[in-house]
């Protein structure tokens, strides 16, 4: 290992000689706390001034006490205490404070060095939001996060240069485009409108006294449901990032390519949908959102309803799939529903979802709340400019084939369970050979369950061993969607 170019040493004629050969500077120590000095990232020491270890860390009382200067300001760690800052990682796991030897050949003189990864009395280094030892290594299987460093601060800014404007497929002309800032994101989207939105509605804004128009009806739900606080977790984005959501909608001007919202069009009377105006999404594309007031009968839809399914459809704007299956013969396609990690909601999920409306829900599954994980996904699909899926599903012609798609990367779910909406029962993919076939496992009675509720509780048990009932089963999946 070479000698540091510039270090402090008591003296010492061949230390000297050695330094000035390779261009560095050497000079005494005329008090122990001198050499607790400004080295770069290597600090010089002679054996007559290590003393004591009180903490057996590797780092001697003295060096502790004093505190190293690795980057010019002191350090100082407990010198009884081999964890200082109580975060699991020891202080010398932090500074590597490591004995070497030196080509000094004078007796017992040999040198150390530090390789200074953390601060020894802080958790969070850098102050990023992630504790020190979640950045020595990456605790998820997203590879973007292989190279989190406790030093700096590491932000959705760092970590996704591919957002940054005017690179790849996040172009400022895009009718909806990204500005990320640290770890804000804000979705920037222009808009147009048909002149029904222009309407008045029959929904009274309490803080006006009057009737919201449809426009401000959409443009009051996209803002409030996707204008949120984040939190990563091992399942989306990193542990410990803090993440902020903020949308502004603006009218966009007559040459500008924009979202289309059309209300109450003969296109969709009863149905909210977003066309993508071809047959593929992309962050230039112009898609159209159709929202409807009014039910086939002529009924105004809920209130719920129409200030959640324009959010819903923004989230198919900004390329979201829909989480959930379909019953319907027509739709056999789209029949498979993913599973949240942990039934019992015990720990944060990636996917999470419970009766309509609710408010736990996925805003991509029962028009609840945006999570983190569908976040993680706009801003993939801005990263690939493409369509992201939550889900396997079916090919439309024969709706016994899988569609030649990819479930989105950052769905990290280390399971191939599903439930099928069509067939009510819950299937197992393979995914080498690409089959579907109902869960099969037997209990310790030797009983065999298949594809029913009761062989995923099992299942449940066996792989994570966690006990839960066919009834909290049922509350989170519905008990009408499977046997």
């Amino acid at each position: 290992m070479p000698l540091p170019k510039r270090y402090r040493m008591v003296g010492n004629v061949q230390a000297e000689a050695i330094v000035v050969s390779t261009g560095g500077e050497a000079y005494d120590a005329v008090k122990a706390s001198d050499l607790t000095i400004d080295t770069g990232k290597a600090i010089t020491i002679l054996p007559q001034f290590v003393g004591k270890d009180s903490d057996n860390d590797g780092i001697p009382d003295l060096i502790e006490l004093y505190g190293l200067k690795p980057d010019g300001t002191p350090i100082n760690s407990d010198p009884n205490s081999e964890d200082t800052d109580g975060d699991g990682l020891s202080d010398n796991e932090k500074i590597g404070f490591v004995p070497f030897d030196a080509i000094l050949h004078a007796p017992g003189e040999y040198l150390q060095h530090i390789s200074y990864r953390s601060d020894p009395n802080n958790q969070d280094t850098d102050g990023d939001g992630i504790l020190d030892p979640l950045e020595y290594t990456n605790v998820t299987i997203d590879s973007r996060y292989d190279t989190l460093n406790p030093l700096i601060v590491d932000s959705l800014e760092s970590l996704y240069p591919e957002l940054t404007i005017g690179v790849k497929h996040n172009q400022e002309d895009n009718p909806v485009y990204l500005t990320v800032d640290e770890n804000t994101v804000t979705i920037h989207a222009k808009y147009k409108t048909n002149k029904k939105a222009q309407e008045a509605s029959n929904i009274i804004n309490p803080q006006t006294g009057r009737f919201y128009t449809h426009e401000e009806i959409f443009i009051k739900s996209i803002e409030e449901k996707w204008s949120v606080g984040l939190n990563g977790s091992i399942d989306d984005f990193y542990p410990g990032m803090a993440i902020s959501v903020k949308v502004i909608l603006t009218e966009a001007k007559w040459y500008q390519k924009a979202i289309s919202f059309q209300v109450d069009n003969l296109f969709n009377k009863g149905t909210n949908a977003t066309s993508n105006g071809s047959d593929s999404w992309t962050t230039s594309g112009c898609q159209t959102v159709y929202l409807c007031s009014m039910s086939n009968s002529g009924e105004y839809l809920s209130e719920q309803d129409r200030f959640n399914a324009p959010a819903h459809e923004f989230g198919h704007v900004l390329g979201l799939s829909d989480v959930y299956g379909y019953t319907a013969e027509n739709k056999q396609h789209k029949r498979l529903q993913p599973l949240p990690f942990d039934i019992t909601k015990g720990v944060t999920n990636e996917l999470w979802y419970d009766s309509y409306g609710n408010a736990d829900g996925d805003l991509m599954y029962n028009n609840g709340k945006v999570c983190p994980n569908d976040l993680e996904m706009v801003l993939q699909a801005y990263c690939e400019n493409d369509w992201q899926y939550f889900k396997l599903e079916f090919s439309k012609e024969n709706p016994d084939d899988l569609k030649n798609i990819s479930v989105s990367k950052v769905i990290r779910s280390n399971t191939n369970i599903y439930i099928d909406r069509y067939s009510k029962q819950f299937v197992v993919y393979n995914s080498a050979s690409g089959a579907i076939s109902p869960l099969s496992i037997t209990d310790s009675d030797g009983k065999t369950y298949i594809g029913d509720t009761k062989a995923y509780c099992l299942w449940v048990k066996k792989y994570y061993d966690i006990d839960v009932t066919i009834e909290q089963v049922n509350t989170v999946v519905g008990e009408w969607n499977v046997m």
